[in-house]
């Protein structure tokens, strides 16, 4: 039985029924209001889908594990890293951004195997979270997905915020409801306002006499006639006019939704001003790349890993993945140019490699004479020397 949980069989997103304004009932389909509720809230789709596109574009490599401790590259990489989509029309970036995204929206990925090849699994059907239950009350949990209890060995499992005595994870989404609340009932507010006209635009009161209900009418659609296209309104001493706008309270009210988008970033772990937030006007040395690193670090890094570690436990022994995070922190080019030739004089680079890095293809061995031969030219005239004719 879960140690936090009362009931024994959970339901995928049932906890965050009201939260994201829709039904989170199993069974309920790629249709759920829920999930098309919380991405209607921009900084979190902005948030999730940027982490999402960020991993499923990652490069990702698997590897043998030496006797020694050291790794070398496959020369056949396995059908896990080079498309584990069982779609025919689908790709290794709609795979992992499927996974990605249900991880930072549900805390949980369920997938089934479905393929093999000589290297582990090789293809693996995500399924949607809405749709899986987690009975956690037997010594092997049984997952049921559309009321149909799936083969335990199939069954892929990736998790986010595990609390102790349960294996199904909890999304940032349903740790942060209060703010998620928040973020909805300022649109809310912002709608009524400035949509449904919940606040009058201005009052025109006469100070002089008792008007009928026709009388302010005519007077009422005299004056709007009149500054409809900014003209000057004339009256005589009897009126009085003044613009009704929004207390204090409700501009901070308004305000809450660009500090809902710097708390949502903080909960995803992402740059404020990349979903609609604000990073403050406090005087920094940054750089992209320094941005990147730290984005890399905080937000990529751990799911990552988690992956990683999930998709070797679907490989055969001694083989394992790793995702090339570096690839997504790329400075400038004179940066990068300084970088390659340390990279090569030390020997932490190989002339392929760096090649590879900035996606050229590797030179021809008439091409490696013709540079060589070059560079010894240029490093005599840099040295005084002739050109040897």
């Amino acid at each position: 039985m879960s140690l936090f949980f009362r009931n024994e069989e959970r339901s995928m997103g049932s906890s965050l029924d009201g939260v994201l304004g829709g039904s989170f009932a199993s069974g309920a389909g790629l249709g759920s209001k829920g999930m098309k509720s919380a991405l209607r809230v921009v900084p979190v789709y902005a948030a999730t889908s940027l982490i999402a596109d960020s991993l499923a574009v990652t490069p990702i490599s698997a590897f043998e594990q030496s006797k020694t401790g050291g790794r070398s590259g496959l020369p056949v990489q396995p059908g896990l890293v080079t498309n584990p989509n069982p779609n025919l029309l689908g790709t290794r970036v709609d795979w992992f951004h499927q996974c990605v995204t249900s991880l930072k929206l549900r805390g949980n990925a369920f997938g089934t195997i479905l393929d093999y090849d000589r290297f582990g699994a090789s293809k693996v059907q995500w399924l949607h979270p809405d749709s899986v239950r987690v009975d956690e009350s037997k010594a092997i949990p049984q997952y049921i997905h559309n009321g149909k209890v799936l083969e335990y060995a199939s069954v892929v499992h990736i998790a986010e915020y595990v609390l102790p005595g349960s294996i199904v994870g909890l999304s940032p989404i349903e740790q942060f409801q209060v703010q998620l609340d928040m973020a909805h009932s300022a649109q809310q507010f912002g709608t009524n306002v400035y949509r449904k006209s919940g606040v009058p635009s201005g009052h025109l009161k006469n100070t002089a006499q008792k008007l009928s209900a026709m009388e302010s009418s005519v007077v009422k659609s005299r004056f709007k006639s009149s500054v409809a296209n900014g003209d000057v309104f004339v009256s005589g001493n009897d009126w009085d006019y003044n613009k009704l706008g929004l207390t204090m309270a409700d501009v901070q009210f308004l305000e809450s939704i660009k500090a809902t988008a710097n708390q949502i970033a903080a909960i995803y772990k992402v740059p404020p001003e990349e979903i609609g937030g604000d990073s403050g006007s406090s005087l920094k040395y940054t750089t992209e790349e320094l941005n990147q690193l730290k984005f890399s670090r905080r937000a990529l890094q751990p799911t990552a890993v988690r992956l990683e570690h999930h998709l070797n436990r679907l490989l055969n022994p001694g083989l394992y993945v790793k995702f090339n995070l570096n690839a997504n922190v790329r400075g400038d080019l004179k940066s990068r140019m300084d970088a390659y030739e340390v990279g090569l004089r030390i020997g932490a680079y190989t002339l392929e490699q760096v090649r590879d890095f900035e996606d050229f293809e590797m030179l021809t061995q008439p091409e490696i004479e013709q540079w060589q031969l070059w560079f010894g030219n240029v490093k005599k005239l840099q040295n005084g020397g002739g050109s040897g004719a």
